[in-house]
């Protein structure tokens, strides 16, 4: 699964599990034999923080038990095109998110576009184009705005009710 150049779509789509993989290369993208997969849970909450922690252990992982293998010239395991699944990059579109979604997919989707380059999830409020650094998930009732409407203001970006709670969004306008 995610095989291709956008390894962050795992944490875009909000998947149970992200892993890593070290393989062997052939003629084709990700599809040489496999030498170590590693997974773990998708974190929750899911920021910069907890998934670096999280998929970073997994990459290490791999990395070091895969090296091993390759250096003791093991094959690996063929892969099987069971169950793969190809990423391409995120398009435009993904990069502007739907506020009135549920704030733990906010979460991972602006972890996802801004894990590498930390400006690239955007969303519109009241007609103004806002850059999200962070989403933050708020304990507490959903409240009874209308998903997408602000609650309040704040000095570094605004409370907002997304379509199953509130969200803290940390953001700029563009």
């Amino acid at each position: 699964a995610y095989r291709g150049p956008n390894a962050l779509r795992q944490f875009y789509d909000a998947a149970p599990r992200i892993g890593s993989t070290l393989h062997w290369i052939d003629g084709s993208f990700d599809t040489g034999p496999i030498l170590a997969q590693h997974s773990a849970p998708l974190p929750n909450p899911c920021t910069r923080e907890t998934a670096m922690s999280a998929w970073g252990n997994t990459f290490v992982t791999a990395l070091a038990e895969g090296a091993q293998k390759a250096i003791m010239g093991d094959p690996g395991t063929p892969q099987t095109s069971e169950g793969a699944s190809y990423v391409a990059e995120f398009t435009e579109q993904e990069h502007w998110l739907d506020l009135t979604e549920g704030a733990y997919a906010l979460q991972c989707k602006t972890t996802a576009l801004s894990l590498l380059d930390g400006n690239s999830a955007m969303t519109r409020i009241h007609g103004e184009v806002w850059v999200i650094k962070q989403v933050e998930l708020v304990d507490g009732p959903m409240g009874h705005a209308t998903p997408g409407s602000v609650i309040e203001r704040l000095a570094d970006g605004m409370l907002v009710q997304t379509g199953d709670g509130v969200a803290k969004l940390t953001a700029h306008k563009a």
